[in-house]
């Protein structure tokens, strides 16, 4: 019985030490971190703030090439703009479409490139996919508006890099 104290001994008092000791101590210390990183955050990124000079502003009417994700958070900006319309949304014809011209109160979906770059709109945003992307900027970049491409066009590359 003797050897068995011996034994258990050390292991029950690192046991106790570690649980009122050290682990106070880490929780303190994670909470004390947790709260310097929360203030810093604040104090390095401001809120995202839109700033608009007052006054009257001209109308802007853009041409939304895209309705996924990504496409609903720019629409979700673009909203927040008391003088941006957007014209019409332009589709591959998925379920997504016709719901984010709903959510968003877009009046037109498209699924005809060529009849969305006849819109009469001031700028288009595209935001498609990589593998339609060439195809979409390159028939709007030729309307002569200014297009803003979400994500940067590029051909694939015949051979992979090493």
């Amino acid at each position: 019985m003797t050897a068995r104290l011996k034994r258990l001994l050390p292991t029950r008092l690192k046991r106790l030490f570690f649980d009122r000791v050290v682990l106070p101590a880490a929780r303190d210390y994670n909470a004390r971190r947790a709260e310097a990183v929360r203030l810093r955050d604040e104090a390095r990124v401001p809120h995202w703030r839109r700033s608009e000079r007052p006054g009257a502003k001209a109308r802007i009417r853009v041409g939304v090439a895209g309705a996924g994700q990504y496409a609903q958070h720019h629409l979700k900006a673009l909203a927040s703009y008391e003088n941006v319309e957007v014209a019409a949304l332009l589709t591959r014809g998925g379920p997504s479409g016709p719901e984010t011209a709903a959510a968003f109160g877009v009046p037109a979906v498209l699924m005809d490139l060529d009849e969305f770059a006849a819109l009469d709109v001031d700028c288009y945003l595209s935001i498609v996919s990589a593998a339609a992307i060439r195809d979409v900027s390159a028939r709007l970049l030729a309307t002569g508006r200014p297009v803003l491409l979400e994500k940067p066009p590029a051909s694939p590359s015949p051979t992979p890099r090493s």
